[in-house]
């Protein structure tokens, strides 16, 4: 689970989020929508525990956080905006390398490595990961994040570079892990990848949550715009604008 309360971060005089409250229960896939400068990638590196904050309690897999604590990490996978790897190792050898950071055993690493790679497809060959596509490194980065089978995901856009194909089958992925209790919370503009698999769609704007609302409440707000192509996606682009 994920609970946020009154959570203030500010760069020199500048608020970047002010009083942000949120609570993401285990099994549930809550959205965090908003366009670019809203504070999506603060709110993600804060839950990393990359960043500090002035004030606000923040409890993650029943602890609470800051920059100092690391137990939690263990039942929780990250991916950064802009995500961090060794990119002169092979992507068999980067996620060994993960691998041995969790502490995995080796056959429960090997065999989830393997599952992995055949899931988002990913080349078994000696090749480096620098030289493959924005996609690709997007899959490494995601397998790695997955690996320890996480109780708890934060993911900052999941679905940037990614394929129609490879968009879908993540959702389908996301879907199965929450069902099975783990608890995902997903920043994002792209409300189409979204749409068919969060719970709750969250909206960030200028560094407060203007609403946190289920499928059905989106629904209802949006039937004012009932004569457009696709009503709640009208809402919420007014909203976020």
């Amino acid at each position: 689970m994920i609970k946020i309360e009154g959570l203030y971060k500010e760069y020199g005089n500048k608020k970047v989020l002010s009083n942000l409250n949120l609570d993401v229960k285990s099994g549930e896939i809550q959205a965090v929508l908003g366009i670019n400068g809203t504070g999506k990638s603060t709110l993600v590196n804060i839950l990393a525990g990359l960043l500090n904050y002035q004030k606000g309690n923040i409890i993650i897999a029943e602890e609470k956080i800051s920059v100092n604590k690391y137990k939690y990490k263990e039942k929780t996978g990250f991916l950064l905006e802009n995500p961090i790897y060794v990119d002169s190792l092979s992507v068999v050898e980067y996620l060994k390398f993960v691998s041995t950071l969790y502490n995995l055993p080796i056959l429960t690493a090997k065999n989830k490595i393997e599952e992995l790679i055949e899931f988002f497809d990913l080349p078994k060959s000696n090749q480096k990961i620098r030289v493959y596509s924005k996609g690709m490194k997007k899959k490494v980065s995601l397998a790695a994040t997955l690996l320890h089978n996480p109780k708890v995901l934060i993911l900052d856009e999941p679905f940037a570079n990614l394929d129609f194909i490879a968009t879908q089958k993540l959702v389908k992925y996301f879907d199965n892990l929450a069902k099975n209790k783990c608890t995902l919370l997903i920043v994002s503009h792209q409300f189409d990848a979204l749409s068919n698999v969060c719970n709750k769609f969250a909206l960030l704007k200028n560094g407060k949550m203007e609403f946190n609302l289920n499928s059905e409440e989106l629904s209802n707000l949006s039937k004012r715009y009932e004569n457009s192509k696709d009503p709640v996606r009208t809402y919420l682009e007014n909203q976020i604008l």
